[in-house]
């Protein structure tokens, strides 16, 4: 059990402390941050002229941060590809994809999947495709290690693992290759289940959300069942339904994920980053997805006044999931978000960290210049 020793001698303190949070400038007023959202919501931004794809916008600008780390996520799918969950989707009004690819679960872990080609319709103005195809007994797949190759043909990125890493206009954007599938996907059946049973997202946004569909982004797994399998496993990428959750979250679930953002990055700042394709140690995946599970568990509870309480909430959910050494990705729970990444002495300096920050209790958020001038809210 983690204790917090220092915590706010009366609920008077708290709510004052918790509205002075709220009202901080360093995140954005309502108003702000819907502006920001619209600049990033036409689906061309970056590359309205790539005829054999459509750009999906995301990463934290998209959701309406804007901190000199927020950067933007530019997925590219490929519009002649459609991949499906169960050959029974093959039905005749996706008969105009020309290339039909059929998700296998079975030999690989939870959050990522093979692709099996079913239908191939070959075309000399798309030959990227014909290069990425493996033989693996009397099926063919696509090679996820071969499609990381399809991109580099982008002028002005360097190669930042899977992806592309470039810049416009000042801003940093990752580019990465994805192929999408407008079917809710198996694995993530759970997902449905848990949101009726909890409230959120409503019904209506749940709906909106499984319509969406997700996508599959080249990237292995690390921990592939077989040799012969890891060139050709895809990550199942939720990065649709993540935007409508960020969208249908209120102002003050959208603070404690921008609060969340800010305050372990300055966290982090102390531990090193042995590992440059992953980043830094906790990344903003890893936060919002405890914003979410903390909204999930907890529907009703996110006002002004409470704010300060849903902010350590989510804090002691990342310590708990350090301490175990897993982060359950909010779609599949069964996918650890940790594996390969917070482990050893890596994981036992930063549990180090954040228990000694926890156990100053609201005084941590003091310590930290990115929040502004908001020394004053604890004396």
């Amino acid at each position: 059990m983690i204790s917090a020793t220092k915590m706010a001698s009366t609920n008077e303190e708290k709510i004052r402390i918790s509205k002075g949070l709220y009202t901080n400038h360093a995140i954005g007023q309502e108003y702000v941050v819907r502006s920001r959202r619209q600049q990033y919501d036409l689906p061309s931004f970056l590359f309205h002229n790539e005829a054999e794809y459509t750009c999906f916008i995301s990463g934290s600008r998209a959701e309406g941060f804007h901190f000199k780390s927020s950067d933007i996520d530019a997925m590219l799918i490929h519009r002649t590809v459609l991949v499906i969950d169960s050959e029974l989707r093959m039905v005749s009004k996706n008969v105009c994809f020309p290339i039909h690819f059929l998700m296998e679960n079975d030999n690989a872990p939870p959050g990522f999947t093979l692709l099996k080609c079913i239908r191939y319709v070959s075309r000399t103005d798309d030959p990227d495709i014909d290069e990425t195809l493996v033989i693996r007994g009397d099926s063919k797949y696509m090679s996820s290690k071969g499609a990381q190759q399809i991109h580099l043909m982008y002028r002005n990125t360097t190669s930042h693992g899977p992806c592309r890493k470039g810049t416009m206009y000042g801003i940093e954007y990752d580019l990465a290759y994805t192929l999408i599938c407008p079917f809710w996907p198996k694995q993530a059946h759970s997902f449905i289940h848990r949101s009726i049973h909890k409230g959120w997202p409503t019904t209506d946004e749940l709906r909106d959300i499984c319509k969406e569909g997700c996508l599959l982004v080249p990237i292995d797994s690390k921990q592939s069942y077989s040799s012969d399998h890891a060139d050709l496993e895809w990550r199942i990428s939720f990065s649709l339904a993540e935007k409508k959750l960020v969208y249908s979250m209120n102002h003050c679930q959208f603070l404690c994920n921008g609060l969340m953002k800010i305050f372990l990055n300055e966290v982090l700042k102390e531990i090193p980053e042995t590992d440059t394709e992953t980043g830094n140690v906790l990344c903003s995946y890893f936060k919002k997805t405890a914003v979410f599970w903390e909204i999930s568990e907890n529907v009703n509870d996110w006002s002004t006044r409470d704010f300060l309480n849903r902010f350590l909430n989510v804090f002691h959910r990342v310590i708990r999931w350090v301490e175990e050494g897993y982060c359950p990705n909010f779609f599949i729970p069964e996918q650890n978000m940790f594996y390969g990444k917070i482990y050893g002495r890596r994981q036992r300096e930063l549990m180090f960290r954040l228990r000694s920050l926890y156990d100053e209790g609201i005084m941590c958020l003091s310590h930290f210049e990115p929040l502004g001038n908001i020394y004053y809210l604890f004396y």
